[in-house]
């Protein structure tokens, strides 16, 4: 799949499709007519729909591009809550497969380690994690994790959650006993999306992370896949390239080859080129496109 984000430009989907693409991931349009013609394009041209929240950018004032699931508020909850049973209303109407949120909403960051390489648009986006304890964010994601369940189970359309940045709080110990393992074994109505660039970040920014494993624990619950790269150093300028067999990771480039074959053993995910493709000529874009292709095959080895 491909992105359609902020405006729909029919010239602009078209030089990112290629034949046999499933279909188009939407956010943040500018008004449900514009939905609507997304949804028409969609149609005519035997393409599915996928959501990331919002559908409609600025549609809910009060919670903004993302729900705080595990605010500590409850009316911030209790509003999150709300604009995605509105929203997984909005996708069924452009008929959508999917809608994907992000948790957790805060974020819980260690304010020792260096943050610079991320880019966050709302006050009170991350809380530290001195502030919060283990305990707390286990209550709060439970809560936030049955919610969304509950609204999942009234819609024909998938509900994902897509994993923000993660504390240690989330994926440790690297096992079945993580946080993040547990709330999605006890709710596997929800699917589960990974992105690729927040892992490479993750991973260069938590010393304690690995993406590899991280990546192969979740394996049982992955549904999604938000695909692009950044350079180490440059992602705060909005890079999201896209993934090409060129780039090294000893250049500070996101390890892309081992995460897509470790992928590639799933057999049925969605997977969203979440990159800018101007940042590509047509001949090098056929190329992350048919080495992506190849490695979820299983049928190349390391260039």
């Amino acid at each position: 799949m491909t992105g359609v984000h902020g405006t729909f430009d029919r010239t602009k989907v078209a030089r990112e499709t290629r034949p046999g693409f499933h279909g188009l991931e939407v956010s943040c349009l500018r008004g449900p007519e514009e939905a609507k013609a997304v949804a028409n394009h969609a149609g005519d041209n035997g393409l599915a729909v996928g959501v990331h929240f919002p559908l409609v950018r600025d549609a809910y004032p009060a919670v903004g591009l993302h729900p705080w699931l595990t605010s500590r508020d409850e009316s911030l909850r209790t509003a999150g809550f709300e604009a995605i049973k509105r929203d997984l209303d909005a996708a069924l109407l452009v008929g959508a497969e999917y809608l994907v949120v992000h948790y957790p909403k805060p974020a819980v960051v260690d304010c020792n380690l260096e943050w610079s390489d991320w880019r966050f648009t709302q006050d009170g986006e991350t809380i530290d994690q001195r502030t919060t304890s283990p305990s707390e964010q286990a209550d709060l994601s439970f809560a936030a994790f049955d919610w969304l369940s509950h609204l999942a189970s009234k819609s024909p359309v998938q509900l994902v959650v897509e994993h923000d940045i993660l504390n240690s709080t989330h994926y440790e110990p690297m096992d079945d006993g993580a946080l993040l393992a547990r709330l999605l074994r006890q709710y596997p109505d929800l699917g589960l999306c990974v992105d690729t660039g927040r892992l490479h970040l993750l991973e260069n920014t938590d010393p304690g992370f690995d993406a590899l494993r991280f990546t192969s624990l979740m394996m049982p619950y992955v549904t999604n896949v938000h695909l692009w790269t950044a350079r180490v150093g440059t992602n705060r300028f909005g890079e999201h390239h896209p993934v090409h067999p060129d780039l090294r990771k000893e250049e500070g480039w996101g390890e892309m080859h081992g995460l897509l074959r470790i992928l590639a053993e799933l057999e049925n995910i969605y997977v969203m080129f979440e990159h800018n493709a101007d940042l590509l000529p047509d001949g090098q874009l056929d190329e992350c496109y048919s080495w992506v292709a190849s490695l979820l095959s299983g049928s190349v080895s390391r260039k």
